[in-house]
């Protein structure tokens, strides 16, 4: 029985690690070279919230979709009528954080990443010169 129990335990472990998604930005999506490939073209509907996806968390509930930080989950933007369109307006790099400015509909967000380990460090929007974190 200790076995099985103990075997359990590590089954669950492997299953939690497998389906956990990981909360980093893969580095290759912040390559200089990627981010120039996708500066300013304008992706629409769901290419737009695919595209969003590999930046930032998003949660659709019916219509409506929310935007959170991938780190600490918390919520930073509500679209009520969903993501109709997203682009990449903006990138200024450090030594060690790459910032990433997005307009999804009406709304820039800004956020920035760890160089080395591609996780998200600021996710807040702006709108009409306001900001949150």
């Amino acid at each position: 029985m200790k076995n099985f129990t103990l075997a359990l335990i590590q089954l669950v472990a492997l299953l939690y690690l497998a389906i956990t998604p990981s909360f980093a930005t893969e580095l290759d999506k912040l390559t200089d070279e990627h981010l120039s490939s996708v500066k300013n073209k304008v992706f629409t509907e769901e290419h737009a919230k695919s595209f969003i996806l590999d930046y930032i968390g998003i949660h659709s509930e019916g219509k409506a979709d929310y935007l959170y930080h991938t780190g600490s989950e918390d919520l930073v933007a509500k679209f009520k009528k969903g993501i109709k369109t997203a682009s990449l307006v903006e990138v200024v790099k450090t030594k060690h954080i790459t910032n990433v400015y997005f307009k999804i509909n009406d709304v820039l967000i800004h956020t920035s990443y760890f160089n080395e380990t591609g996780e998200m460090n600021i996710c807040r929007f702006k709108h009409k010169g306001k900001s949150t974190r």
